[in-house]
């Protein structure tokens, strides 16, 4: 396994502007390697050589590659400390995808405003801190088993039933079958999230106050879907469904101290919806959670 990163920075200040720009690319690769045998007839159980094996009963091996590169670049903007605005995107490769699907571009942007740093609020002693802020993102996610996207073939002895019978003799033959149905249209799967937020700070930032509202859509699950018996096959990969989540985070925090003694005191409150927008392929309806296959 290997991991390569290149990052570049710059930053200028101008006045009351400053600007941070940061830059960047990253590959990594990681290559898993397996090989197996198994036996009878050792004269010793201290013998750890396959060769003194009177009977070889199986041998078993693979080896598999993936790879991932992200090109990526951040830009900060600041106004007298008071305006801040940063945007960032993302471009990621991954070796799980086929050509056409294998890129995903996800940006961001948030905003802050540091209400406190205004002249109508800084003769308000008891505000420590005020600042209101914004952001919107995207992330991807390409965690499924490797080569979905193409077909894949297994081999197998008599036992393992993937052989063919010829002959009046019925003469078994070994063969191999293909191990799953591929789906050469995967693709990323992405959540898209907005949060609007405040953060309040009272007597000398011992009283901090957080809320916060987000809404999070999430699509295109990368997940194993139950498949029709007629296929051959039990499952299959796909990208399906659609689910949204929104709801309040409200903080409150409190610490001080009485001489030597510090305390910490903390109450949060969390409000959460979720509304299913869309189901696997063939469904119209919900029995049950389990019923959704995702």
């Amino acid at each position: 396994e290997y991991l390569w990163e290149n990052t570049v920075n710059y930053s200028k200040t101008f006045g009351a502007h400053s600007v941070d720009i940061l830059g960047g690319v990253s590959i990594q690769e990681n290559t898993a390697r397996n090989m197996s045998a198994y036996g009878e007839g050792l004269s010793s159980d201290g013998l750890r050589n396959l060769g003194s094996l009177q009977t070889m009963r199986d041998i078993t091996g693979y080896q598999q590659t993936w790879s991932l590169a992200s090109q990526f670049a951040r830009l900060t903007y600041k106004f007298a400390e008071r305006y801040i605005l940063t945007g960032t995107v993302r471009r990621d490769g991954s070796s799980r995808f086929m050509r056409g699907n294998r890129w995903g571009i996800f940006p961001s942007l948030s905003a802050a405003w540091r209400v406190k740093e205004e002249g109508f609020l800084r003769d308000f002693d008891f505000i420590s801190n005020l600042k209101m802020r914004a952001s919107y993102g995207e992330a991807g996610n390409q965690n499924i088993g490797l080569f979905q996207y193409q077909s894949s073939y297994t081999t197998g002895k008599r036992t393992s039933n993937y052989g063919y019978v010829f002959g009046q003799n019925k003469t078994y033959i070994d063969g191999m079958v293909q191990s799953y149905l591929p789906n050469a249209n995967l693709k990323w799967e992405t959540s898209k999230q907005t949060d609007i937020g405040v953060d309040l700070g009272l007597l000398d930032n011992k009283l901090m106050i957080t809320t916060d509202y987000y809404i999070k859509k999430s699509s295109d699950f990368l997940l194993n879907i139950q498949m029709p018996a007629q296929t051959g096959y039990t499952s299959a990969t796909r990208n399906v469904g659609s689910v949204k989540n929104y709801g309040f985070e409200f903080n409150v925090d409190y610490r001080n101290n009485i001489k030597n003694f510090k305390y910490n005191i903390n109450a949060n409150l969390t409000t959460i919806k979720n509304k299913i927008e869309e189901l696997s392929p063939g469904k119209n309806a919900v029995a049950n959670l389990q019923s959704l296959d995702f």
